[in-house]
């Protein structure tokens, strides 16, 4: 009987001949298929900056996917499996509005295989819409703190980095404080600016580099309670394919003033706006025994740190006469004493509920 493990001797042969049979037939197949890859690599040597972008130059991700629009123009003009340069260098491929001869740092079309490139152009891809011959200026900013309190001191660090592909010109960085907050300069190119702080970065910031800059910012003694919102905005001179992310802000909570009511400046009578009733309802007080305003802040329309007739005076003559607003917070918006609350000229302010203050705040 004879045992599974010994086959007899024709089955042997038929298995020795099968074995035979898919070796020849599966190397051409492997044959060709190298064939196949290898023409495709050498085809990035023959495109500028081929080498530097890669498969990716004419193919829809890595390793030899779907072409690209690009690589639908090669594939459509080779010439014996060959890239015409000349013939795909003018077009537009991607519809980005650059041909493929600026994307790829040929803007002329006087590039030759085996040529160094005349331009050292940082090439975008002649393939995606979304990649553009142009710098692309992005910018972050990080609070030191989340949270301070009034007359504390803090710092934002502000990144720049330009991802795009091509050099950005006279960039400058803004650092844009809320009313409440003031900024130190932090080098010879930077000024202040009713804003906040402005900073000349640099002349020319290549792709792929980036800078930071560290601002340090005091909080007002009289900064209002509540949530600061601290902006950082970038800029160039040189036209960007983005500027959707040349402005970003942070949140800073500043808190323990929250009890000093807001008012106008020069409303005497607390009805919301100025009038020649504010100046009649202040001299009643002085001079006819009428009750003394409850905010005696809103009552000092020069801010001189006195209530006098001055003061009557004074509101007349911006209504009337053409002068000068009163003094911060102003007679137009609400806001809160600029002097430091207990302060030598600070009035005091115990009912003022035009400008939504609780009462007896």
């Amino acid at each position: 009987m004879m045992g599974l493990c010994n086959p007899p001797a024709v089955f042997q042969e038929s298995s020795m001949q099968l074995r035979s049979l898919l070796r020849f037939l599966v190397f051409p197949v492997c044959f060709t298929i190298v064939v196949s890859v290898e023409a495709r690599s050498f085809r990035v040597q023959q495109i500028p900056n081929g080498i530097e972008i890669g498969c990716t130059t004419c193919h829809v991700g890595f390793g030899g996917g779907p072409r690209n629009a690009f690589g639908q123009d090669v594939d459509d003009t080779l010439i014996g499996g060959d890239v015409d340069w000349q013939a795909v260098c003018g077009l537009d491929s991607d519809g980005d509005g650059y041909t493929n001869g600026q994307e790829l740092g040929d803007p002329g079309c006087d590039w030759s295989e085996g040529e160094p490139l005349l331009s050292d152009l940082f090439p975008s891809n002649p393939g995606e819409p979304g990649s553009f011959p142009a710098p692309d200026i992005a910018v972050t900013i990080e609070a030191s703190t989340e949270a301070v309190e009034p007359g504390d001191s803090l710092s934002y660090t502000v990144a720049v980095f330009n991802q795009g592909s091509r050099n950005a010109s006279d960039v400058t960085i803004e650092l844009l404080l809320p009313w409440g907050m003031s900024g130190e300069i932090p080098g010879d190119e930077c000024g202040v600016n009713p804003r906040g702080v402005t900073c000349f970065l640099i002349d020319e910031l290549q792709p792929t580099f980036g800078s930071n800059l560290f601002f340090s910012v005091q909080v007002s003694p009289t900064a209002v309670a509540g949530t600061y919102i601290v902006r950082a905005r970038v800029s160039t001179s040189t036209q960007e394919s983005d500027n959707d992310n040349n402005l970003e802000s942070v949140e800073t909570e500043v808190g323990g003033a929250a009890s000093r009511p807001t008012f106008l400046r020069g409303d005497t009578n607390d009805d919301g706006q100025l009038g020649i009733s504010d100046s009649m309802r202040l001299f009643t007080a002085l001079f006819l025994g009428g009750e003394f305003p409850a905010c005696g802040e809103a009552a000092d329309a020069n801010n001189d740190s006195m209530i006098d007739i001055t003061d009557g005076i004074f509101v007349l003559s911006y209504l009337f006469l053409g002068g000068a607003e009163p003094p911060d917070p102003g007679a137009n918006s609400c806001g809160i004493d600029p002097d430091l609350e207990g302060g030598a000229g600070d009035l005091g302010c115990s009912v003022y509920l035009s400008c939504g203050n609780a009462e007896g705040a």
